[in-house]
């Protein structure tokens, strides 16, 4: 079994997070991947939220016109898929959430962390 502790360099700053070697992808990651997973994340998103928007003009549709509570002898297949419906809604809605407050803390560390980077390569000793 082999160890992959040498391949993500251990980060010494906070500008360290960002270096070169650490975003960018390693020889054996075929990128090619990546749109079909993207796709099959957004499929299965779309169509939990596909069937939330028209689950009543659906349900009008086939005659139904009342609520249906959920049977007490519900089986396991049943009630996994009716807790996961509501934590990928929870995770949707606070991953969207926490992706905006990291992209806009990182928009304004950017700048601080670009002079700190400068400051610790030595550049600004030449000068």
């Amino acid at each position: 079994m082999s160890s992959v502790s040498g391949a993500i360099p251990q980060a010494g700053g906070a500008a360290d997070i960002l270096a070169k070697e650490r975003i960018v992808a390693g020889p054996n990651f075929n990128r090619w991947l990546v749109p079909p997973a993207a796709l099959c994340i957004h499929l299965c998103i779309g169509m939990a939220y596909g069937f939330s928007v028209f689950w009543l003009p659906l349900s009008k549709a086939v005659g139904i016109t009342k609520a249906v509570d959920c049977p007490a002898d519900m089986s396991f297949v049943a009630s996994l898929f009716a807790s996961t419906v509501v934590g990928v809604t929870v995770s949707v809605v606070s991953g969207g959430v926490l992706t905006v407050v990291i992209t806009a803390a990182i928009a304004a560390a950017a700048p601080m962390l670009r002079a700190y980077d400068f400051q610790r390569s030595g550049a600004g000793a030449a000068r």
